[in-house]
Formats: C-alpha cells, structure tokens, sequence
C-alpha cells in the first residue's frame, strides 16, 4: 500500500484504521524535506494528540528522488544569485539569464544553450563547481544498494570542502538528516512510477484549495 503523507482535514483517524495493520510506503511531499517537524511526525507514522501511537509500524519513509533534485536545483540557483552580486559588471552578462542552462541537463539544450553555458563556466570558477557537483549527483539514484550510494555521497560531500559553496553544503546537510528516507526506495522490487505520485499530489492539492 502506498500512503501519500498528506495531512486533510478530519482524515487522520481514518487514515490511521486504513493502514495500521498492513506495510506502508509513506510518500511525503517537499514539506517534511524542508524540516517542518509535524509533517515529519505525520509521515513518520505517528497519530499525534492526546492517543498519540504509531500508526503505521512496518512503513518505510521513502523521498523520491524528484524533490530532491528540486532541491539541488534550488541551492545551485542561490549560488548563482550570489556570484551575480559578487562579480564586477563584465562579469556579470555571463550569468545574467542562465539560470535555466545552469539546472537543465546539458543533453536538453539546443547548441546556442551549449555555447552560453560553456562561456559562463570558463569565466566562473565557483558556478563551473556548483555545475560539475550537481551534474555527478545523478549518479546517486543509480545505486541499488545502500552501502555503495552512501560511499557515493560521502565521496560528494567531501568534494564540497573549501568551495565557499554554502547553499550546496546546506543542501548535503538535508540529504543527510534524510538519509534513510532517500535510499528507502533502492530496496524495494516493486519501482513507484514518481510521475503517478506527483500527479495525486497535484490532485490533492487542488481539492484542498477547493475546500
């Protein structure tokens, strides 16, 4: 049973008697990665209140890998932001408008799109290691075991040292508290299609803007 970690109002209880007894994939959103503790609570499989209880004692956490690449897109767009104020004018036209060739694969730009990312690499040390760290991070969600993606990340997070990248270190930082949620999925025979995931989640927040 998949149980995506979306709080409705009035649903807790029955969500609860739904799934107490059986093994759950908990799907959380991008709240619980941003460290909001109820969210982290909730999708951890506890009833809060005053019959606070586990209600979901086989589940495993699992984060898609889709939110956590939205939030290395995230950091890398923060080191960009902080290189255009930085650097003197001249500087300054190479990053200016390149923050879609900066987070986009480098296979899905046209040759103009090539070009340009190339010209601001060459100029900015500090944005080509923020490319490069976050281009070599995909090679994580080819792992199947767990042992070897953590020798993989401890080997990306040691690459950071010395950098003056922060938001990338900060970014490491969450994968770490997350550590477990992240590699829940490496596991598992059965693959959740992310796409079908995302997609109810857009459904359900819908329905609560509704509401």
């Amino acid at each position: 049973m998949i149980w995506f970690a979306v709080a409705l109002s009035g649903s807790a209880e029955s969500t609860a008697a739904a799934i107490e007894h059986g093994p759950v994939l908990c799907i959380p959103g991008h709240r619980c990665l941003q460290g909001n503790p109820a969210w982290e609570s909730w999708t951890c499989g506890w009833l809060s209140g005053p019959h606070s209880r586990p209600i979901a004692p086989n589940g495993k956490v699992a984060y898609d890998h889709f939110h956590i690449c939205q939030h290395l897109g995230k950091a890398i767009d923060l080191v960009r932001r902080a290189e255009y104020k930085r650097v003197d004018g001249a500087k300054r036209r190479f990053i200016k408008g390149q923050r879609y060739h900066l987070l986009s694969n480098r296979e899905n730009l046209d040759a103009k799109g090539r070009l340009e990312l190339e010209a601001l690499l060459k100029v900015n040390n500090r944005l080509n290691k923020a490319y490069l760290l976050k281009e070599s991070f995909d090679q994580l969600w080819s792992y199947k075991s767990p042992a070897w993606a953590r020798k993989f990340f401890d080997g990306w997070k040691k690459s950071l040292r010395w950098q003056r990248l922060k938001p990338l270190e900060k970014f490491a930082a969450m994968v770490d508290k997350h550590w477990d949620g992240i590699v829940a999925r490496m596991g598992m025979k059965e693959k959740i299609p992310m796409g079908f995931v995302e997609g109810m989640n857009n459904k359900i927040r819908t329905i609560q803007r509704r509401a």
